[in-house]
């Protein structure tokens, strides 16, 4: 990967693209550890059981009790957690969107 003139990183490959993939889950079916790992396996173009465990990078039931607690008067943009996973920057959101940023570990 280089620079261009703005500092901004550009890729030689014509068919990476650096767009954010986007995914919307309703909590109360879909928890949110199932969620990160069904959108990462998305934008990667993978099954998500070709994905190593989610445990060896967060707990799951631990993220699914935060989202959990955020108060229904709460839910929205303003509440988010991002964290890195397996390479991709992955942020969720109180209101049931989850976007991952392949390559992008930095949180």
């Amino acid at each position: 990967m280089s620079e261009n003139r703005s500092g901004a990183p550009t890729d030689s490959d014509p068919d990476r693209t650096d767009e954010p993939v986007r995914a919307h889950y309703e909590w109360e079916s879909t928890p949110p550890s199932t969620a990160v790992v069904e959108t990462v396996a998305k934008a990667t173009g993978s099954e998500p059981t070709s994905l190593g465990p989610l445990y060896d990078s967060l707990d799951p039931d631990a993220l699914n009790a935060l989202v959990a607690s955020i108060p229904p008067s709460a839910v929205g943009r303003d509440i988010c957690i991002s964290l890195a996973l397996d390479g991709h920057r992955v942020t969720i959101y109180g209101d049931g969107e989850v976007v991952v940023r392949t390559g992008a570990t930095r949180v």
